[in-house]
């Protein structure tokens, strides 16, 4: 088992199984925590990550709000705001 909190999810690491491990490395006794896959079946999320990944969320969404927020960048950070510039 595996934390990766940049990521916002755990590795139940399985090398069979592993999409950060594709062709190359299936014998493999870590992951690769730099190249998660979001359709991997080895991920696992707790109440911990989903409620860090919310905070992340509101904290991108308060940025593109902000005035001082270029509007190129805004829009990266929130693309539901397109209609408003």
């Amino acid at each position: 088992i595996y934390d990766n909190p940049d990521s916002f999810l755990t590795c139940m690491f399985d090398p069979n199984r592993a999409l950060c491990h594709r062709t190359a490395n299936r014998q493999a006794a870590e992951p690769r925590l730099d190249d998660c896959q979001r359709n991997c079946s080895n991920i696992a999320r707790t109440d911990r990550h989903i409620s860090a990944l919310e905070h992340e969320a509101q904290r991108l969404r308060s940025e593109a709000d902000s005035p001082l927020t270029p509007k190129p960048l805004a829009l990266s950070l929130n693309p539901w705001t397109v209609g408003r510039w």
